[in-house]
């Protein structure tokens, strides 16, 4: 469940920073303005990491300070994700 998650999380935010491509940077045969490049490559480093943690975290072995990271990773990926959607996109949210 937690891959599946992951790959969720890796895959759907990728797809809708895509769709905003200008004629700037290629990133996976798709064509980016640099903008959302970086976006798109920011946002693929924290969901690496958060995915990482993910995959090390052990109930009986971890403490509160491990899902303190955990939180922290997924709000900074969020916020990335943020910074790739319209104000629109933002309202409809």
């Amino acid at each position: 469940m937690k891959k599946g998650l992951i790959l969720s999380i890796l895959l759907i935010p990728t797809l809708v920073l895509f769709a905003c491509g200008n004629d700037s940077k290629t990133y996976a045969g798709v064509e980016l303005s640099t903008s959302d490049y970086s976006n798109v490559t920011k946002f693929e480093e924290e969901a690496r990491n958060l995915y990482s943690l993910l995959g090390t975290f052990s109930i009986e072995k971890d403490d509160v300070d491990s899902v303190n990271k955990i939180v922290d990773s997924a709000s900074e990926l969020q916020g990335t994700l943020g910074k790739g959607m319209s104000k629109d996109e933002k309202k409809r949210k």
